[in-house]
């Protein structure tokens, strides 16, 4: 959340969707280095080895940081918020809750399924064994990145809004094959994770549309509040899907997360009009 602050203080608005979106692409590439590199090099460093390297490369990582890097260019001060209450600005904006719901259907689903009841559905629903669920949450994963890098751009040439709507929809149509046609293909199933996993690196938008439409002293706070909501939305869709899996199986569950994206479209619709 700080990088993001500090991205609206760097880089213009239109901009600033690109930008957030390969910050957070970034980040998804080092989670797959976190998975077959990270083995390679336990193998060859020990456990030890490996946490020893990684927390000097942090070390260096933050005081390159700390040396180089400056809160805003030249010549222009960092926002504060003089006004007091500025997190409950935020919080009792229509406009927020509609971008935060969104976050918290989509970007909170998303992850629910990726680190958690997406692999569980292959080992249970589809009987697949741990290589195979392997592979198909790289799919999902590597899916996400390429959302991650793609939704910037596309945002900021076609409008933020209409792409995060669109992003939705097809999330929707994913979740909801998956809830009626449990059957399907490995093949449309490994296209269907993909899509899944690529709608919903779009969560980013989220954030950088709390950016347009607060202003600048609130920046921080708004994307702080609208990435809070999307991680409740992991811990309660992660909670609730397993509630709903063990009493009823896993098409309800989906058929639930499907109609909480549609809830959410349906919420955040009036955004499309606003032009954000």
């Amino acid at each position: 959340m700080g990088a993001l602050k500090a991205f609206s203080l760097w880089f213009p608005p239109y901009r600033y969707a690109t930008v957030s979106s390969v910050y957070v692409a970034l980040g998804g590439l080092g989670a797959i280095a976190a998975a077959t590199p990270l083995a390679v090099l336990k193998e060859a460093l020990g456990w030890r080895g490996v946490f020893s390297w990684g927390t000097l490369v942090i070390v260096a990582v933050a005081a390159l940081v700390v040396l180089l890097v400056r809160n805003a260019p030249p010549g222009v001060a960092l926002p504060r918020s003089s006004a007091a209450g500025g997190s409950a600005t935020v919080w009792r904006s229509p406009a927020f809750w509609r971008i935060a719901w969104l976050n918290f259907v989509l970007g909170g689903g998303f992850l629910a399924w990726q680190t958690l009841w997406g692999g569980a559905y292959l080992y249970r629903v589809r009987g697949l064994d741990s290589l195979e669920v392997g592979n198909f949450l790289f799919a999902f994963s590597l899916a996400a990145i390429l959302g991650f890098f793609s939704c910037g751009l596309l945002a900021d040439r076609l409008g933020l809004s209409r792409v995060y709507v669109g992003a939705s929809l097809l999330l929707a149509l994913a979740v909801g094959t998956l809830a009626l046609w449990g059957t399907m293909p490995d093949g449309l199933l490994y296209a269907t994770y993909a899509l899944i996993g690529f709608c919903g690196g779009f969560n980013i938008l989220s954030l950088a549309q709390a950016r347009l439409i607060f202003p600048p002293e609130l920046t921080g706070r708004a994307t702080t509040a609208v990435n809070f909501m999307g991680f409740i939305g992991v811990f309660l869709l992660q909670l609730g899907m397993g509630v709903v899996v063990q009493a009823s199986g896993y098409p309800l569950a989906l058929a639930i997360w499907f109609g909480l994206l549609v809830s959410a479209v349906v919420l955040y619709a009036p955004m499309l009009k606003a032009g954000s």
